[in-house]
């Protein structure tokens, strides 16, 4: 179930498969986006296996590809937190910072040393923050918008897909 703090962020999501192409339409606050074909190439084959990330920078995030996890914390007011080492023991998720922007909602970007931070792209930064982490305690069960668009390019710590149609 769709709850309304998807709205806010985003009015629709709309995906048109034509022929073997596939565009995907994203109408975020009146604007409409449209990824790059490579983009969305890489997400549809990502769905079959773990894609190379040769060239792009990975990072990781501690802890099972739940919307739970991947909803920031009361805490978390600089957004979520990745880092770019592969954790040594324990459940993971991985991405790279291009996968991440290329959603076109979501920025990671290396805001210290050894972190990484992933925010909102639209609205008042701080605003949209605390939306999103104001559903982490019912993201299982009504999962945010950016939680959403975060787990379309991520792979757990087996390589299994999270997004939708994943694992």
């Amino acid at each position: 179930m769709v709850g309304p703090a998807i709205f806010e962020a985003a009015k629709e999501v709309i995906k048109f498969v034509v022929g073997a192409a596939v565009v995907t339409f994203v109408s975020v606050l009146g604007g409409t986006r449209v990824l790059p074909k490579e983009t969305v190439m890489i997400k549809e084959k990502a769905k079959t296996k773990k894609p190379d990330f040769e060239g792009q920078t990975v990072i990781y995030r501690k802890g099972a590809c739940t919307n739970h996890n991947l909803t920031p914390r009361p805490k978390d007011t600089d957004g979520l937190t990745f880092i770019p080492e592969k954790p040594i023991d324990g459940k993971y998720t991985m991405t790279t910072v291009e996968l991440v922007n290329s959603t076109m909602i979501l920025t990671a970007f290396n805001d210290k040393p050894g972190h990484y931070a992933i925010k909102p792209t639209i609205g008042i930064e701080s605003e949209e923050i605390a939306k999103w982490q104001f559903t982490r305690e019912t993201a299982n069960e009504n999962p945010h918008f950016y939680t959403i668009a975060l787990k379309s390019v991520l792979w757990d710590s087996n390589g299994n897909y999270c997004g939708i149609g994943g694992k």
